[in-house]
């Protein structure tokens, strides 16, 4: 019998230490001197891990606020990661008193973008507001930039911010922020609606260069070549075609993506304007991927279409078949681009000038156009 006790209390000795760990109340008896038992309840322990030192998330806020102020000067690594806890806490006006007592400069910039992207997720219009009380100069730019991407779920309210915005550095940002966010959208029609309505892109003063390389380099990882392509023609066709190189980069991305689609695409919209400045970079792309496909399309091509795919397909193989690249440039009918190819090919290629001099000699040229090519090729 007392073994079997002694087994019982062996069995329940876990239970009770289990129970006290977890915080449960226990009770403890007491005889007074009458001869009746008293029971008194202890107060719950405290569970594991806890102790009076715990604080509420609004303290933890303002410990990493005081934190990232403690020291001026170049933030440290804890200063830079309690200000970057802090902007992520999700404490709105405590982000909003670390900002306002912070210096301005690069390390402003970075907790800037961290809660301007957070804010205008939870509350755009609010975050707009925020942004229209900041003093607009410096560091301000990955701010107006994020606030803009995710006001694209609004354009009336973007738009409504953006005609109040006076200094247009900063109007660039959110409008390139705003045009990207439009563009990586799976229904297009907000974007095509703000993209046929030129007085309405002139009322938002809005950047030609920022709305080409926004739309069309940013939008091409998040959509079909085929729909990058149309928007670029419907920039073209509302005459916003970026000098330089900006929108033959933008072009060249979307056309690396598929090349040949985008060549399908120029065969179906050979009247486009300005169809060249797609034409160009497209078959340089495909040039460079598969140079052989590219020309027996390109042979079957005529006009400005031809023209501005020979010039991007002999610029491609210049580096590796020089002499290819110049039959191709002196195919070109027009002049002015047929000379600048010409030009391009001999800075970027190490060719065998005597191999260069009689393609050009056996050309169909009169001699002094022929002497100024040759003039090129020394």
């Amino acid at each position: 019998m007392k073994s079997h006790l002694r087994f019982l209390l062996l069995a329940l000795l876990p239970l009770v230490s289990c129970s006290e760990q977890k915080g449960e109340a226990t009770t403890e008896t007491k005889k007074r001197p009458d001869g009746v038992t008293e029971r008194r309840d202890e107060p719950n322990k405290p569970e594991i891990g806890k102790t009076h030192r715990d604080k509420a998330p609004g303290d933890a806020s303002e410990n990493l606020l005081k934190d990232l102020l403690a020291h001026s000067g170049p933030p440290s690594k804890d200063q830079k990661r309690s200000g970057i806890a802090l902007m992520r806490s999700g404490d709105i006006e405590t982000c909003k008193r670390a900002l306002e007592s912070m210096p301005v400069g690069p390390f402003y910039e970075t907790l800037l973008g961290e809660f301007a992207d957070r804010y205008s997720k939870e509350d755009l219009g609010a975050s707009i507001e925020w942004l229209k009380g900041l003093p607009q100069e410096g560091h301000l730019q990955k701010g107006y930039s994020l606030i803009g991407r995710n006001a694209a779920l609004d354009p009336v309210l973007a738009e409504s911010f953006l005609r109040s915005v006076s200094d247009q550095g900063l109007k660039d940002e959110f409008s390139a922020g705003y045009l990207l966010g439009l563009s990586q959208q799976q229904d297009s029609r907000a974007l095509k609606g703000l993209l046929a309505d030129p007085q309405r892109i002139a009322a938002l003063g809005l950047n030609q260069d920022i709305i080409f390389s926004s739309i069309v380099s940013g939008g091409a990882s998040q959509t079909s070549v085929d729909q990058s392509l149309e928007i670029v023609g419907l920039l073209m066709q509302g005459g916003i075609v970026p000098k330089g190189s900006i929108g033959d980069s933008a072009i060249r991305q979307v056309a690396t993506k598929d090349p040949a689609a985008a060549a399908a695409y120029l065969s179906a919209n050979k009247e486009l304007p300005n169809i060249n400045r797609i034409a160009e970079p497209a078959l340089e792309a495909w040039g460079n991927t598969s140079p052989i496909e590219a020309a027996r399309w390109l042979e079957s091509q005529e006009g400005t279409v031809r023209d501005a795919g020979a010039a991007g397909l002999a610029k491609a193989v210049a580096r590796t078949e020089p002499q290819s690249a110049v039959v191709w440039a002196i195919s070109i009918t027009d002049p002015a681009l047929r000379a600048s190819t010409l030009n391009q090919i001999a800075s970027r290629s190490k060719f065998e000038r005597e191999q260069i001099r009689s393609i050009i000699q056996n050309a169909e040229f009169d001699q002094e156009t022929k002497d100024s090519y040759l003039g090129i090729f020394k």
